[in-house]
């Protein structure tokens, strides 16, 4: 989540960047045909040349490995005509989830697969707050979102829990979940953190050892800030945050005790993002129009470094994806995708044909070769969500 007002350059901080970005005015296609898609199943073995149970078959007889094929497939998913949006997308060993809403009214929907070609929907419980990130946690899938609910605003969070056998579990209505706004997600070992920004810039930081039931570890950080991403890895928990003094980095063990210290800057840089760089948490950065890394030297210290061919004015999100970052933004033209190895230097990826002004792209994953694209565009005159998928190389650094 975003400051709500865009800072003014930092001075000193950050340096001014190339912006790259690429779109396409190709109108997009009607509808997604079967075509589009490769088939995920292996070459099958006549009954006349199946190989004897007794004796080991030969090299050619072995079933061959699903073929991608080259360039952006549009996924073919149930009842296209009724997701509204995919927002976001997560990956287990044998799993892929993605995450968004049905309908025009956004409510919760949720869609899975086990080889990113043939998608199935994923019945999530009747609710009017739409999840808008899902995190793998170990043979489960945790998501969050929020939307319409029984409160003063009215809008609340939510959180939602998918089990190994694929079944959606909502957290209980809870009295803090009137907090409203939005958070990121996060997972290590047992434990879950959800922090970020309710409404009227309320922060929230939350612990779980099931993504259900939620203890507040507010009271961990200073009240006038802004807790803006959240990362989990082998050492604990990583949260990254803007406040009237500066940026700042808040770390925990187990997601209940947080030890903070600032980070260089003042209060015109935002966090937008906690990644991992060069296998530890970093944070990518905006102060005015140019956008940055805050990351550990050697020694341990914070360091500001420049980030060349992001643009500010059009970034969104950051994602960590296998082998390295996927930037997502967007403006008037369409929307905008970039990759890097380590947020310092990025490339701007090719997206899918047919992508115009009117479409978004939200989620970035890259799983078993494959890479992942989720959002929205236009279809028979309707806006719909969708996943995108390609060889890994589409989003490679």
């Amino acid at each position: 989540m975003l400051h709500p007002h865009r800072p003014r350059l930092l001075p000193g901080l950050l340096v001014a960047l190339l912006i790259a970005g690429c779109t396409s005015t190709v109108s997009p296609p009607p509808t997604a045909s079967a075509s589009t898609v490769a088939s995920a199943s292996p070459t099958a073995v006549p009954p006349s040349t199946a190989p004897s149970v007794t004796a080991s078959p030969p090299p050619s007889a072995a079933p061959s490995s699903p073929t991608i094929p080259a360039g952006w497939q549009l996924a073919i998913l149930p009842d296209q005509t009724g997701i509204s949006s995919i927002a976001d997308l997560a990956a287990s060993p044998g799993r892929i989830v993605a995450v968004g809403g049905l309908g025009p009214i956004g409510s919760a929907g949720a869609w899975s697969s086990r080889d990113g070609v043939a998608w199935v929907a994923d019945p999530l419980p009747a609710d009017q707050r739409t999840p808008s990130r899902v995190v793998a946690w170990g043979d489960r899938f945790l998501a969050a979102g929020a939307g319409s609910f029984n409160c003063a605003h009215p809008v609340a969070v939510q959180t939602w829990v998918r089990s190994a056998s694929g079944t959606w579990a909502p957290a209980p209505a809870d009295q803090k979940d009137c907090v409203g706004g939005m958070g990121q997600l996060a997972v290590h070992g047992q434990t879950a953190v959800f922090a970020g920004l309710g409404s009227g810039d309320v922060p929230f930081v939350w612990s779980s050892a099931d993504g259900l039931h939620w203890t507040d570890r507010t009271g961990a950080i200073q009240p006038d800030t802004a807790p803006n991403a959240v990362l989990g890895d082998a050492s604990g928990f990583t949260i990254f945050g803007s406040s009237p003094a500066g940026p700042w980095v808040a770390r925990s063990v187990d997601g209940s005790v947080w030890q903070s210290e600032r980070l260089p800057g003042n209060a015109s840089v935002v966090i937008v993002a906690a990644v991992h760089r060069n296998g530890q948490a970093a944070a990518i950065a905006e102060s005015g129009s140019t956008v940055g890394v805050i990351a550990q030297d050697a020694g341990g210290a914070w360091q500001p470094l420049a980030a060349d061919g992001l643009d500010a004015s059009i970034l969104s999100r950051v994602v960590d994806v296998d082998g390295g970052l996927v930037a997502l933004g967007g403006a008037e033209s369409g929307p905008r995708a970039w990759a890097s190895s380590d947020g310092t230097t990025w490339r701007t990826v090719e997206l899918p044909t047919g992508v115009d002004a009117s479409t978004s792209v939200s989620g970035a994953l890259v799983a078993d070769g494959r890479a992942f694209l989720s959002g929205q565009m236009t279809i028979n005159g309707q806006a719909a969500g969708v996943i995108w998928s390609g060889p890994a190389s589409l989003l490679a650094p």
